[in-house]
């Protein structure tokens, strides 16, 4: 290890070690495999994970190209005649995730696996719970990068579950200890995590099996929070 202005850089925790005129055999003696060295270690990996993290999302959310608008306008849709009691046919489809989430009519059924739903419904359920005590999602905040509309990030001849699966097991498959700290409202929080999941369910097709785990641990850390 190369001295440098009186520190070396430890090659455990990556952290410059001040080793004063003693040299490196103050570095063995006060730093190497000390207490302060693994905290410095689980700190590095902590961050070293957000930072990936956060790769992984900005590779999905990229800027949209702005729409081109049509050189053709669609006629308008013509309907039989019909008394003035019976409304014409409804194009309308429910809006990602929110509203039948939170309780859709009878006659807007939510389309997609009924697993990932129902398990959806529950974190979206607990999200929404949350008090603001428990700390607001900054830009800097692991979940940051997954707060931008998903609509469009999968490509058409894209599978959304090859393009999430591993960048969700980065994010999600940790320690209950670390997931905790995932828990923060805003629209920075989990409530970004819970439109892009719901846009996996609802618009992609992705099986609720699938996400059972990584949800269910996440779940899990919100209760405990």
């Amino acid at each position: 290890m190369a001295i440098e202005n009186g520190h070396v850089c430890c090659p455990d925790c990556k952290t410059w070690i001040n080793v004063g005129k003693v040299g490196l055999q103050n570095y063995y003696k006060r730093h190497k495999n000390s207490a302060q060295c693994a905290v410095n270690r689980k700190k590095k990996k902590i961050e070293d994970t957000v930072q990936k993290t956060k790769q992984n999302a900005l590779k999905f959310f990229r800027p949209k190209p702005p729409a081109i608008p049509p050189t053709v306008k669609t006629p308008a849709p013509v309907y039989p005649y019909a008394s003035s009691s019976i409304n014409p046919p409804s194009t309308f489809a429910p809006s990602l995730g929110g509203k039948f989430l939170k309780g859709q009519s009878p006659t807007q059924a939510p389309v997609g696996c009924p697993i990932g739903i129902d398990l959806l419904r529950k974190l979206r359920l607990r999200v929404e719970a949350l008090p603001p005590d428990v700390g607001t999602a900054d830009e800097n905040h692991p979940l940051a990068a997954f707060s931008g509309n998903p609509e469009g990030c999968v490509g058409k001849d894209e599978d959304a579950w090859e393009m999430f699966d591993g960048p969700l097991n980065t994010l999600l498959q940790k320690p209950q200890e670390e997931l905790r700290s995932l828990v923060r409202v805003g629209e920075k929080g989990l409530i970004g995590l819970c439109r892009l999941l719901e846009y996996l369910v609802m618009r992609q097709n992705v099986s609720g099996a699938l996400l059972e785990g990584k949800v269910g641990h996440l779940i899990q850390a919100i209760d405990e929070v």
